[in-house]
């Protein structure tokens, strides 16, 4: 079995070596560059029982499972010793991995061992920073990634000052404590809520894994966590949409008012949303989709365009400022437009906090989900990579749940509460799907 480019590793059993009571050893033999080395396990078995295509032991034998399992393990520490001396050596030999393996030294100078650098955190950070950035540049990550990292940076340099009373630190000293100091540092000097802190201490756990096999040898925080809390997620219903459609309200606000009511209606972040261009729209299946990846995940996000967002798009196809710049839409800034929707909310007399992301959940909640779209298609709209962070939406609304509910107790009971009798209609009992029921609302 090949597990790097040069090394290959089998189990086989040596029949010349069996025992008077039928049992042979198993042997692992490792193989680098043509030169290999054999070493025993210490364990035998029945011949009969033995894959040898698979390496195995057939499930005919009641030790298949311990066996199998010691030797999976195996192969993942011998996987594991190769990476770490072909960080540290030129060359890695057949020999040496037996070595290591056994738990020998290694001391023979003719290995030329080179020695790992050294990087202290904030040099770990400027590394992975400059490299994130040449990502942003060809479009590949979000420049609001790039932002949170850069701001990470700012917290841990002053961290580093305000606990350490130094300026930077190797990083070989982020072990558990570390985080846990950076964590309640952040929650009890800087006031950030549990999340945000949470975001920061997992950022720190991206770049320790950046760094290992560059300049550190293993990973040092494992069994660390700091859990996500899921936040109320604000979303508005049909009825304070359609309070904010009919406001009247001057032309800053209204372009504002276009740009959320558009993401309201195809679940578009702000990071798309800003970014959309023509060559986002495709036409297909007899409708226009919206096709567009997210700069967030990466996925796929694949949505129709329902009335509404094609009114708002028509709107803007003769606009000089979206023209000008390619752009569909006149969006703003992302923190100006929170601004604006605030203000507009407020003029709207809705008394909930609007965002840029109120919008998305809005499309996820209220104009999918309790309208009968299956959850799978919503997961697939939304651009997410697992139908669980969809879930999340799926917990917040209880209207389309009441209203199957209803259908079932209507082929299940009388109007008294009654049980209605076997045959009657508990054969047919189907909860059915509404198909999407979002009424063109006039701008």
């Amino acid at each position: 079995m090949k597990i790097a480019p040069k090394l290959s590793v089998i189990f086989l059993i040596e029949k010349s070596e069996t025992s008077s009571d039928g049992l042979a050893p198993i042997y692992m033999r490792l193989t680098i560059e043509g030169k290999r080395r054999e070493i025993s396990l210490g364990t035998r078995i029945n011949p009969l029982h033995w894959d040898t295509r698979k390496g195995r032991l057939s499930s005919k034998s009641k030790d298949a499972a311990k066996v199998n399992s010691m030797l999976v393990q195996i192969l993942a520490l011998i996987e594991r010793h190769y990476l770490l001396l072909s960080v540290k050596y030129k060359s890695v030999s057949a020999e040496m991995l037996k070595k290591v393996y056994q738990g020998k030294f290694i001391a023979d100078s003719s290995y030329e061992q080179e020695v790992i650098p050294s990087k202290t955190i904030l040099e770990a950070f400027d590394i992975y920073i400059a490299r994130y950035k040449e990502k942003v540049k060809s479009k590949k990550r979000s420049v609001r990634t790039l932002q949170k990292w850069n701001a990470v940076r700012i917290k841990t340099k002053e961290f580093l000052l305000s606990v350490f009373k130094q300026n930077d630190l190797p990083l070989k000293s982020v072990k558990t404590p570390y985080l846990e100091d950076f964590y309640h540092y952040l929650i009890t000097k800087d006031k950030l809520k549990h999340n945000s802190a949470a975001k920061y201490t997992n950022i720190i756990k991206q770049l320790i894994r950046f760094s290992v096999g560059r300049w550190i040898d293993a990973y040092p925080l494992i069994g660390y966590s700091c859990g996500y809390i899921s936040p109320a997620r604000t979303y508005l219903t049909m009825f304070e949409l359609n309070k904010l459609i009919k406001q009247v309200i001057c032309k800053r606000l209204d372009a504002v008012r276009d740009c959320f009511l558009f993401s309201c209606f195809t679940g578009l972040a702000y990071e798309e949303l800003f970014s959309l261009s023509s060559g986002d729209i495709v036409f297909d299946k007899g409708r226009k989709w919206l096709k567009i990846r997210r700069r967030k995940t990466g996925s796929l996000q694949d949505v129709p365009l329902l009335p509404v967002a094609e009114d708002i798009l028509s709107k803007y196809e003769n606009d000089q400022e979206c023209v000008a710049s390619s752009k569909l839409l006149p969006v703003i800034s992302n923190q100006k437009y929170n601004q604006y929707l605030n203000e507009l909310a407020n003029v709207a007399g809705i008394s909930k906090r609007i965002t840029t992301h109120t919008a998305r959940h809005t499309f996820a909640t209220n104009v999918t989900l309790e309208n009968g779209v299956p959850i799978e298609s919503v997961s697939k709209m939304l651009g997410h990579k697992s139908l669980r962070m969809t879930q999340i939406y799926a917990k917040i609304t209880r209207k389309k749940l009441s209203e199957d509910i209803d259908i079932l107790c209507d082929r299940l009971f009388y109007k008294n509460g009654t049980l209605k009798e076997s045959g009657e209609s508990i054969s047919k009992i189907k909860i059915i799907n509404n198909p999407l029921r979002i009424v063109h609302l006039s701008l």
